[in-house]
C-alpha cells in the first residue's frame, strides 16, 4: 500500500483510507466484533488511515480492530458540535472510547457555506485550543460542496479538507462537478491537506471501481482515498484495485453473493423525488421518512442516484 506524507499537518498516510461510516447501525450495523475483523485484514494489508465521526457511533468497532497492533494508525473523526463545550466533549468522547492519546484530525462535520462555519466558530476555537494541547494534531473541515471548501479557503487554523468528489460528481449539494473541482484545487494551493470522500458516489460506481480510483488519481490533488468498507473481501478487493491486481474469481464471487439492501436514512427530507423516480413501484414517502419494500425493490439504485439530499444507500 503506497503511503502519501501530507505536508501541512505531517501525517503520513495510506492512499487508501477505510471508510467507517458502513460499520455502525446508519448503514451495515455491524457489531464490534465483526466489524473489527474489517478493520484488522486493513491493516494487515497495509490500510494506516481510518475515517468515522460521532455519529457514525461505531468507536467501538474501531477500537477494537486496533486493538493490540503494533504499528502506527492514523485517526481522523469529526463532529456537528457548533459551541466549544460540545466540540471538547466531541473530542473527549472520541479520546475515551478509541482508547487513543491523541486524534490525529479532527473536523468540523459538513461545513455548507461560509455561514455554516461562522456558526462553528466555538467548536473552531475549541479545536485550535486542544491541537495547542496535543490533544488533536490537524483540524479539518469535511463537506459536501464547493461553497463549504471555499469557506474554509483562507483560514489559517484549518490545515485538511475532507470534499465529495469522484467522477460523475454523484452527492455534490451545490454546483458541479467542475466547480467543486476548481474550489478543491483552490485548497491545495493555499497548501491544504486533501483527501477524498465518496469516491464511488456512494455505490454507484462499484461497477467500475478501477476507473473511479485511477480518475481521482489522475487529478494529482489529493494525499488519500476514502472508501467505505465494511467485510474483509471488501478490503481486500480495494487494496487490490490500488495495487492494480485482477481480482480472483473467488473473491469476486463472494461479493457478489453477499446480500444487500436499500437503506434510508432518517434524515430523508420527505422530498418524494425517491418515489417518482421508482419504476418498479417500490418506494413510497411515508409519515416520517420514505420506505422501501424489500419484495418489489431490485436494488438498481436509481432513486438513490436521484436523492437531492444522499440520504438512499445500497448496502
Amino acid at each position: 500500500m503506497k503511503l502519501t506524507h501530507m505536508a501541512r499537518s505531517g501525517l503520513t498516510v495510506s492512499e487508501l483510507a477505510f471508510g467507517t461510516l458502513t460499520l455502525g447501525p446508519l448503514q451495515a450495523n455491524l457489531t464490534p466484533e465483526e466489524g473489527a475483523r474489517a478493520i484488522r485484514r486493513a491493516l494487515e494489508l497495509g490500510i494506516n488511515f481510518f475515517d468515522t465521526a460521532q455519529n457514525y457511533r461505531n468507536y467501538a468497532h474501531i477500537a477494537r480492530g486496533l486493538a493490540g497492533w503494533p504499528d502506527q494508525v492514523v485517526i481522523a473523526c469529526k463532529s456537528h458540535a457548533a459551541s466549544y463545550t460540545d466540540m471538547a466533549r466531541a473530542v473527549e468522547e472520541a479520546l475515551a472510547a478509541l482508547n487513543r492519546q491523541h486524534i490525529d484530525i479532527f473536523f468540523l462535520h459538513l461545513i455548507l457555506s461560509e455561514q455554516d462555519f461562522l456558526e462553528r466558530k466555538e467548536a473552531l476555537r475549541c479545536l485550535i485550543d486542544l491541537r495547542r494541547q496535543g490533544l488533536i494534531e490537524a483540524i479539518g473541515a469535511s463537506t459536501h460542496s464547493a461553497k463549504g471548501v471555499r469557506a474554509v479557503l483562507d483560514h489559517e487554523a484549518i490545515d485538511v479538507v475532507f470534499p465529495v468528489v469522484n467522477m460523475r460528481g454523484l452527492g455534490i449539494q451545490d454546483g458541479t462537478l467542475e466547480e467543486m473541482l476548481a474550489a478543491v484545487s483552490a485548497a491545495k494551493a493555499r497548501g491544504k491537506d486533501l483527501y477524498a470522500m465518496k469516491p464511488l458516489g456512494g455505490g454507484h460506481l462499484i461497477a467500475d471501481i478501477p476507473a473511479a480510483v485511477d480518475y481521482l488519481r489522475k487529478l494529482g490533488l489529493f494525499d488519500s482515498i476514502c472508501m467505505g468498507m465494511k467485510t474483509p473481501d471488501e478490503v481486500e478487493t480495494n487494496v487490490r484495485v490500488f495495487a492494480g491486481e485482477r481480482l480472483p474469481d473467488d473473491l469476486l464471487e463472494r461479493l457478489r453473493s453477499a446480500k444487500k439492501q436499500l437503506l434510508i436514512y432518517d434524515t430523508c427530507q420527505r422530498c418524494g423525488i425517491c418515489e417518482e423516480t421508482c419504476d418498479q413501484g417500490a418506494i413510497h414517502v411515508g409519515p416520517i421518512k420514505a420506505v422501501v419494500d424489500p419484495e418489489m425493490c431490485i436494488l438498481c439504485g436509481y432513486c438513490a442516484a436521484a436523492c437531492p439530499h444522499f440520504n438512499i444507500r445500497v448496502v
